[in-house]
């Protein structure tokens, strides 16, 4: 009887242990692998990588991120299983060219690579091989070809393991942007983020210490060559690097989001220099002030633009707000927004008129006032007769929609000439003047020619 029960204990024991055994073999599986391919996590990559790299000193590492274009397209019109069997397809081709490869599933269709290499041209061999793998993959299911885009950064000591993760991101999206297989983290690169994080670090204090300056260029009708208006745009005297153009320094703030304080300085200074013309008696012409995509998005957007037409007490028709056409995607979703801007007094003008995918749809759907012609529309190369008939059609549009028209980036006589002969009579651009001081555009808004 005892050797029974010792017998039962040892076998119940035994269970337990192998059940024990079997859970925390699930639990290390769920928590350092993926479970679709098998391949390593994000987490337990970035221990792995960072152990090899404490360990071999002496070796060479490249760090890769790289993606399946166009997966989430594929994954929506095929599903699930077939995403599952390409995403597998990728790891397999991975193991199949190199072995020794340290491979991760960060998220969806997004890889992280570790290899080591002696000269770069083995980098580039791999990537290049691993784009005919992963091109040869074949389903019955689909018709589509399946590409890679890679981002790669040499771990030679110079940036961190961690600061290289994003960097290989950011040339990701640089091989997305051209088209390409891979795209190496550079030098010109790295200056450019440092450059990047000296603004953003410094944007705020530059803000509060009134280094941004508000510049006007004049809006002219070309008949009697009177200004009629003019439009608003930001420059940066920065104590630090000198002063800046709008180039250097907006698409930074359109990354960070501080885009949205600076149409605001802008919009606020314009209604002061409105506010101060009408209180000493004189008729201002309306100003332009341009509006970030990023404004759509934000809860209080209305609030305060309202509350900054009541502070200045402005009547209806002076502020004009410039949104450029290829946010037009937005401004169909936020037709009501527009419309509110409307009622509050604003108007509403469409930049970049003819440089979207789809220039009239969006006059069905946004209460605009003006048309602004892109200014590529009198650079572009090709059939002049061609121009002339799309200027035409523009033309006679705003006049039977009741809208303002301006052609922007006049720069020549021939550019005049060329609107006059089109009955576009509105111009803004160097040829007439470039963006000015406050003071000088007032001295040149009142002259009487």
């Amino acid at each position: 009887m005892c050797i029974k029960l010792i017998l039962v204990l040892s076998l119940f024991f035994s269970l337990v242990f192998v059940f024990f055994i079997f859970f925390i073999y699930k639990f290390y599986r769920k928590a350092f692998f993926d479970s679709v391919t098998n391949l390593y996590n994000q987490v337990y990559f970035r221990e792995k990588t960072l152990k090899l790299l404490k360990k071999n000193t002496e070796k060479k590492y490249s760090l890769i991120a790289t993606n399946i274009a166009h997966f989430r397209t594929i994954y929506g019109s095929y599903g699930p299983r077939l995403g599952n069997i390409i995403l597998r397809y990728f790891a397999k081709c991975v193991s199949l060219i190199r072995k020794d490869a340290l491979v991760a599933r960060a998220k969806e269709d997004k890889f992280q690579i570790l290899l080591s290499y002696k000269t770069k041209d083995e980098i580039i061999d791999f990537l290049e091989k691993l784009s005919v793998e992963v091109h040869k993959f074949h389903s019955d299911e689909m018709s589509t070809k399946l590409f890679i885009r890679c981002g790669v950064g040499l771990l030679d000591g110079k940036v961190g393991f961690y600061n290289m993760l994003s960097y290989v991101e950011l040339a990701r999206k640089e091989a997305i942007k051209h088209g390409i297989v891979y795209y190496f983290f550079n030098d010109e690169m790295a200056q450019k983020l440092h450059k990047e994080k000296e603004f953003s670090d410094l944007m705020e204090g530059a803000l509060s210490k009134g280094e941004f300056k508000v510049y006007y260029q004049p809006k002219y009708d070309i008949l009697t060559n009177q200004v009629i208006g003019a439009e608003a745009l930001v420059r940066w005297a920065s104590s630090k690097f000198g002063f800046l153009r709008p180039d250097e320094f907006i698409p930074i703030f359109e990354q960070n989001g501080f885009i949205v304080e600076i149409d605001f300085f802008v919009l606020e200074e314009v209604c002061k220099m409105l506010r101060k013309e009408l209180d000493e008696g004189r008729k201002p012409k309306p100003v332009s002030v341009n509006q970030s995509r990023m404004h759509l998005s934000q809860p209080n957007y209305i609030e305060r633009m309202q509350k900054i037409l009541e502070k200045y007490n402005l009547p209806k028709g002076l502020v004009e707000l410039e949104l450029t056409e290829t946010v037009h995607m937005d401004l169909r979703k936020a037709c009501k927004t527009m419309i509110e801007l409307k009622k509050l007094g604003y108007m509403l003008s469409i930049d970049d008129f003819g440089n979207g995918y789809s220039s009239f749809p969006i006059l069905f759907n946004v209460p605009i006032d003006t048309l602004k012609i892109d200014k590529d529309f009198l650079y572009s190369v090709g059939n002049l007769k061609i121009k002339e008939v799309l200027l035409k059609m523009v033309v006679e549009m705003t006049k039977e929609l009741k809208l303002n028209l301006i052609c922007e980036g006049v720069e020549r006589p021939e550019h005049v000439q060329f609107l006059l002969a089109n009955n576009c009579r509105n111009a803004q651009g160097n040829f007439y003047s470039s963006p000015v001081s406050q003071e000088d555009y007032l001295k040149e808004s009142y002259l009487k020619k």
